[in-house]
């Protein structure tokens, strides 16, 4: 036996080979590189050799074999269809052809799946010879070649976690009802269909209660990861995602779909406050105006002493009138006080543009979103439900991220029922003042049915687990991993796949709101406005009511005085 690669050739002599102390580990290494083997079958030792070959399933896509027949045709392919070659096999098998001299036909060499009971399959190749070289007789790719598994069946575990449902397990499976709860089985079903359909071969299905998600030890046949990685099926039908702790439990073929696990809320309403109409300026702001209305209330006011105007005392009222835009009766006969008036005309008209254009800004646009960060959700006063599907709880328990555990010890782990049905978590989003942790795939189609146009415009999406890919999964060494994996590249080229996602996976709900619809202002924006306009009356009215009470006594006291005046000169 000769091993080759690009660095080294190693032979080793079978003439005496004893499997229990051949190091087959050492010299069948091959480092990240697909090692060639050639061996000369006219030994005795090769069915031994062969037989250890086989245990450890040494006749795969890793190694290039090239195989010396001494006898026949028949002699070679008996011999090796007792070994575990499968559709992966990298077998060439070069036999004398007897009937010219040195010239040798060359087979390529697999089965379907050995362990399924197919049949070893010898398709010839073309002939070799020192004179000519090697002629090909046949024109076809591998994949071309071994594209049908002849009808073998294959295993296949699948759980639908125990949903209700009045079908057979492949009419249900098959069904494209709407989706209301998980249904990436289906999405795994309709992937195999179209594998089954290209490749020729029936599937068993051997059906399980929960994904087994603890079964990563890869000696636990519970649920079907626990299945797949203890090599009692095939495949699985439901697509898994890529995690590190499954990397040697099964080998992965395409991405089918991103799935979106999300924790969607409506963003809690902004409280303004009572002083919504205070909010355009900062409060420095709002002390410099003051500030500058006092010193032109000064200024008037100087201007009528040094006139000694009966006016003066107005002064104070004729530069707020200035200030908000109105008018005085008052005649003004000095530059100065006109100056002054002007530049506070001016200066209120400059400020009141920009608090205007504020206040309809702030109409118009979209609310600002305080709640951006697991932090910030954590701060809030928003509570968290989830979905209860087993990927939610298992990443729960799982995660390392210090925020999200504080999250589900804080919010989610507090004494109440927090892991509810996708019904009654869609409800309390709905209502306010929750935030629903679920697979998007099928709760945003409930959601459009469910929201009006205003509470989907309110929806708002974070991001708990780390979005990772689905796989369709196979047991660890399959055989099918790249035939399989070229067949679903496939249905990704001809639309297949994109057609499948965009039924299985669903975007986010786009908000229609009118961006031309009248803008309403509530009375609570309002409401301070009202009671200082109140406020403002209550007040005049006992100001003019002390003022009616003190004319009042001012004249009854004129009129005393009037009187004496009258009694002393009669």
């Amino acid at each position: 036996m000769a091993t080759l690669s690009s660095e080294k050739i190693h032979f080793s002599d079978i003439s005496n080979f004893t499997a229990a102390i051949w190091n087959h580990t050492h010299v069948m290494r091959y480092d990240y590189h697909k090692l060639g083997a050639s061996v000369d079958m006219g030994c005795p030792e090769t069915p031994k050799l062969f037989g250890v070959m086989s245990k450890y399933e040494y006749f795969n896509a890793s190694y290039y074999w090239l195989l010396f027949a001494n006898g026949t045709l028949d002699e070679a392919t008996c011999l090796l269809s007792e070994q575990n070659l499968n559709v992966d096999a990298k077998v060439t098998l070069v036999v004398d052809q007897g009937v010219q001299q040195d010239v040798f036909d060359v087979y390529d060499v697999f089965s379907p799946s050995i362990r399924r009971g197919a049949t070893l399959n010898t398709t010839l190749m073309g002939t070799w010879s020192h004179e000519i070289g090697f002629t090909i007789a046949v024109n076809q790719s591998e994949y071309e070649r071994r594209v049908d598994l002849r009808g073998i069946s294959l295993k296949s575990a699948v759980t639908t976690l125990d949903q209700l449902h009045h079908h057979t397990l492949l009419q249900f499976l098959a069904s494209n009802e709407t989706k209301r709860e998980y249904s990436f089985h289906k999405l795994g079903y309709h992937m195999l269909a179209f594998l089954v359909e290209k490749h020729n071969f029936s599937v068993e299905y051997i059906r399980n209660s929960n994904w087994g998600l603890n079964s990563t030890d890869g000696r636990s046949s519970h649920g079907v990861i626990g299945q797949v990685a203890t090599k009692k099926v095939d495949f699985t039908v439901n697509v898994l995602i890529h995690t590190a702790e499954r990397v040697g439990l099964a080998d992965y073929t395409v991405n089918v779909g991103l799935p979106r696990f999300l924790l969607l809320f409506r963003h809690p309403r902004i409280n303004e406050g009572h002083f919504f109409f205070l909010q355009p300026f900062r409060l420095d702001l709002w002390i410099a105006i003051l500030v500058i209305g006092f010193l032109a209330v000064l200024v008037t006011y100087f201007s009528y002493n040094d006139s000694r105007s009966e006016n003066r005392r107005l002064a104070w009222l004729t530069v707020f009138g200035f200030l908000f835009q109105q008018g005085t009766s008052s005649i003004i006969s000095h530059s100065s006080t006109r100056i002054t008036l002007l530049s506070v005309l001016a200066f209120s008209f400059l400020i009141s543009q920009f608090y205007s254009a504020y206040i309809v800004g702030y109409l118009l646009i979209v609310p600002p979103k305080t709640i951006r960060t697991l932090k910030n959700l954590l701060d809030s006063d928003l509570k968290v439900v989830v979905e209860n599907l087993g990927y939610h709880k298992y990443y729960l328990n799982k995660t390392k991220d210090p925020i999200a555990v504080e999250l589900y010890h804080r919010k989610i782990l507090n004494g109440e029922d927090n892991f509810l049905n996708v019904t009654e978590g869609i409800a309390r989003v709905k209502r306010g003042g929750y935030a629903f942790h679920c697979d998007t795939a099928y709760v945003y189609p409930l959601i459009v049915q469910a929201f009006t146009d205003k509470e989907i415009c309110d929806l708002q999406e974070m991001v708990l687990h780390p979005l990772r890919t689905l796989h369709f999964p196979l047991r660890k060494g399959s055989e099918f991993k790249e035939m399989f994996r070229i067949t679903l590249r496939k249905a990704t080229e001809t639309g297949n796949m994109a057609y499948q996602r965009k039924f299985f996976f669903s975007d986010k709900p786009k908000c229609y709101k009118n961006q031309l619809e009248t803008v309403s202002v509530g009375l609570d924006r309002l409401l301070m406005l009202f009671y200082g306009l109140l406020a403002a009356m209550a007040g005049s009215f006992i100001v003019m009511l002390l003022e009616m009470g003190y004319f009042s006594v001012f004249r009854n006291r004129e009129v005393l005085k009037r009187n004496r005046g009258v009694e002393r000169f009669k």
